[in-house]
């Protein structure tokens, strides 16, 4: 039971770090390459639910896009967890597991969610962002959950 509550904790911080990191870049990113600040950045991520009427939403928007974004990050932290105790080398391996993770992570949101969700259609990036973002997810996202996750997992 102990062991439990103990693993969620930490696929909570986890995810509160990720996604923190992650967003950072975003907003850092975003507003070095296109002048965009953070409440354009979260109604963006918040069109993935709303669509585009999500840029007029406000803040409000917004905050469906920092919603929508700490879940995604909670449950890839959930994931990261399953796959460490199901892989044995995940738990032995956490950088290994981090880069695995974090390019999954990129692969299926650049790949899938974006395009089934209502974002707007966005023009392809150039290989320079392509390559930054793959590398932000791994570094930023996969690394710090793998390191925070494998040590929670219970040593049967």
């Amino acid at each position: 039971m102990r062991s439990q509550y103990f693993l969620r904790t930490r696929i909570a911080v986890a995810a509160i770090l990720a996604g923190s990191l992650d967003i950072a870049y975003a907003f850092a990113l975003n507003f070095l390459v296109s002048g965009l600040g953070p409440v354009t950045v979260l109604q963006f991520v918040g069109s993935g639910l709303l669509g585009p009427q999500a840029f007029s939403g406000g803040l409000a928007a917004a905050m469906v896009g920092m919603a929508a974004h700490y879940l995604i990050i909670l449950a890839f932290a959930a994931a990261v967890a399953l796959a460490a105790r199901s892989i044995p080398a995940g738990a032995a391996r956490p950088w290994l597991l981090g880069l695995a993770s974090g390019a999954a992570l990129y692969v299926l949101m650049t790949f899938i969610v974006v395009p089934l969700s209502l974002t707007p259609a966005t023009p392809p990036s150039p290989g320079w962002r392509t390559a930054l973002e793959l590398s932000a997810h791994i570094l930023l996202v996969g690394l710090p959950a793998a390191w925070l996750l494998t040590p929670a997992l219970p040593r049967d």
